[in-house]
């Protein structure tokens, strides 16, 4: 059996290195949520928020509010939360229709208790499939030769695939990819991602001439909700079309598959409310014939592990971007975790998400405790 004690949620604000900037709009920190559950033994679990008001309509008050809802629903209901198929059911119900953020965090600490009282790894109590995966790592939008600088400095650190953010100036996000492309010529892997920013004419002129410089993919070219110009777009193009933004729940998945839209779905827990959900979404695509992405906003080493460990008992994720915590100036776990190799990222193979610790001068005083 295994119950919750306590809670603790704490609000963190984390600088990035430099200002991210992607098609309309420009962050220089992310502010997220951690929440910590105890269970009845003491054992403790970390779940992380990175809430999108862009693309979900989330913040950082709505997931406190619905985090407090939830913990009062269980203090009156006390389940086990070793069962895992009621606790996709309970957040499914009361916490993701609210906030998807909220559901992220609070699955994301049950999944590390649940992996802990198993001794294993989350990948591992999940059903693994890998040991690592490569990820890319992105370049916001920048001049061209700021651009080629940063992945040449990406391309020394070992990343062979890198993630171009493009979306505003179609003539400009074309010169920004061919200068990646001459500074690294063939031995890297390009990506682009547009965050909705062309329309469709735009987006088929602009992609047919992004081909000459071979583009892996390109990610969420026009409005998340013009599933019509979508499949437009798909027609015209030979490069793999990629939707995030269109794609929020595995009922998003099944309607895309069903019109044709696109060839890859980028599952984002911050999206799908937790691994849970990230997993029946990955079935769906791979029943249909469609790929996945695992992707990310701006979470720490926490939320990323907790996708990481999706990302490795999930044989239909193909596409990896799991790198929002290297692009962060501070890291607020011990062990930093995921490890990095290069491109390369893998657990620490600890008991559960891998974090042994948080960094508590960083994190500072929780904003809310509660005893279950």
């Amino acid at each position: 059996m295994s119950r919750l004690s306590k809670a603790r949620i704490y609000v963190v604000e984390l600088p990035y290195k430099e200002p991210f900037r992607i098609a309309g709009h420009t962050s220089t920190y992310t502010k997220n949520v951690v929440l910590e559950l105890v269970d009845e033994d003491g054992v403790k679990g970390i779940g992380e928020s990175s809430p999108s008001y862009r693309v979900m309509g989330d913040s950082v008050e709505k997931v406190i509010t619905t985090i407090e809802e939830f913990l009062s629903h269980y203090k009156e209901n006390k389940f086990d939360v070793s069962y895992l198929e009621l606790v996709h059911e309970v957040l499914n119900d009361r916490v993701y229709p609210k906030s998807a953020g909220a559901s992220c965090a609070i699955e994301s600490a049950i999944l590390d208790l649940h992996a802990k009282s198993l001794s294993l790894p989350l990948y591992r109590a999940l059903g693994a499939y890998r040991d690592y995966v490569e990820s890319d790592i992105t370049i916001g939008i920048e001049a061209p030769e700021v651009a080629a600088r940063r992945a040449l400095a990406f391309a020394e650190m070992g990343f062979k695939v890198l993630k171009i953010k493009v979306g505003e100036d179609p003539a400009d996000d074309i010169e920004r990819v061919r200068a990646v492309r001459e500074a690294l010529g063939g031995d890297v892997t390009i990506r682009v991602d547009a965050n909705q920013g062309w329309s469709v004419k735009t987006a088929i002129k602009t992609i047919r001439e992004l081909e000459k410089l071979d583009v892996e993919l390109v990610e969420q070219p026009i409005d998340a909700s013009n599933i019509e110009g979508l499949k437009e777009i798909k027609k015209n193009v030979s490069v793999p079309i990629a939707v995030d933004e269109s794609v929020k729940s595995y009922r998003d998945a099944a309607i895309i598959a069903k019109e044709g839209a696109a060839d890859i779905l980028n599952i984002k827990l911050a999206k799908c409310g937790g691994v849970l959900n990230a997993r029946v979404i990955a079935r769906v695509a791979e029943a249909n014939g469609l790929s996945c992405m695992i992707g990310c906003g701006g979470e720490s080493g926490i939320g990323i592990s907790a996708a990481l460990h999706f990302a490795l008992s999930a044989k239909n994720v193909k596409y990896v971007d799991l790198d929002s915590d290297l692009l962060l100036a501070k890291r607020i776990e011990e062990p930093e975790t995921p490890l990095t190799e290069g491109g390369r990222r893998l657990p620490s193979n600890l008991p559960g998400l891998g974090i042994k610790e948080l960094k508590m001068e960083l994190l500072g005083a929780p904003v809310a405790v509660y005893e279950l």
